[in-house]
């Protein structure tokens, strides 16, 4: 069994560690379904990713690829859940702070902007001016 002192630096190793940690512990279809998950889906996504780079952006990029793989959408719920039993479990051991997300919001409800669209300070005034001026019953555009 690894030590506990031994941070993994990537996801793989993490995977590892709790593997050899929490195998005992789970009933024989759970192991056999985290093994499935990881070998499958898991690894080859985010594999040599480090522990601080697996993102709330990163996991709604996984989900997206599962579903472009033809996961259902209570499959790719149950390796989400993989992931994040992995990752708890870093944070039991504290080699992460928190975890990325919070539960059951990654995929659907959880806003994240990185990858969208940024307004400048002037497109942002004046999409606040025909806003307010909507709102007044006056637009600014005519």
């Amino acid at each position: 069994m690894p030590s506990d002192h031994t941070e993994p630096h990537c996801f793989k190793q993490l995977a590892q560690t709790y593997m050899a940690h929490e195998s005992a512990r789970l009933s024989r279809d759970t192991l056999k379904r985290r093994q499935q998950h990881l070998r499958l889906h898991l690894l080859p996504f985010m594999g040599q990713t480090p522990l601080y780079d697996i993102t709330a952006m990163l996991i709604r990029k996984l989900g997206y690829a599962l579903e472009a793989k033809g996961l259902s959408t209570t499959q790719i719920d149950q390796v989400i859940v993989s992931l994040r039993v992995c990752l708890k479990f870093a944070v039991n051991k504290h080699w992460l702070n928190v975890l990325p997300w919070p539960k059951n919001k990654v995929v659907d409800n959880m806003a994240i902007t990185t990858d969208m669209p940024v307004m400048s300070q002037l497109e942002f005034a004046g999409l606040y001016s025909d806003l307010l001026g909507d709102m007044s019953g006056r637009s600014s555009l005519r």
